[in-house]
């Protein structure tokens, strides 16, 4: 594992080779959230064999999506790959989409391993918020205190 890698993992992480994450989002009733864009790269920026991802837990209330997508990665600066954060790459785009009608609580979580033999285990808490039909009166904004 990189010394740029092993400063975001714990002892405990590193030892088990599993770090876990937990995220809280939030998305309309009836809406695709996309939450993550998913993809590892070696530090020239090609893309990294043997990266492999998979939904561990479905949610109750909607179904998630694993998307073929063109994006970019957001590594840390102090990262080896950050440099490839502004080059497009082919990844997958991770997205949640709520039964019709359903509001409340739901989640999922997915396992990435890496080919290093690290893996991350992310859960998706996801709060699913009612329609708000849209308004065409005016609303008056608070005015700046000088």
């Amino acid at each position: 594992m990189s010394s740029a890698l092993a400063a975001e993992w714990t002892d405990e992480e590193v030892a088990a080779g599993l770090k876990r994450a937990e995220y809280a989002r939030h998305v309309i009733s009836g809406n695709i959230a996309r939450l993550q864009f998913l993809v590892a790269v070696n530090p020239d920026c090609s893309l990294a064999d043997g990266y492999q991802f998979s939904l561990t837990k479905e949610p109750e209330h909607g179904t998630v999506d694993f998307v073929p997508y063109i994006g970019f990665a957001t590594y840390a600066k102090d990262n080896v790959r950050a440099k490839c954060n502004d080059k497009k790459l082919e990844g997958h785009m991770l997205s949640y989409k709520p039964k019709d009608g359903y509001v409340g609580m739901d989640s999922f979580t997915f396992l990435e391993l890496f080919p290093s033999g690290m893996g991350r285990e992310i859960t998706f808490h996801m709060n699913v918020r009612p329609v708000k039909p849209k308004t065409r009166e005016a609303v008056e904004l608070p005015r700046p205190r000088p």
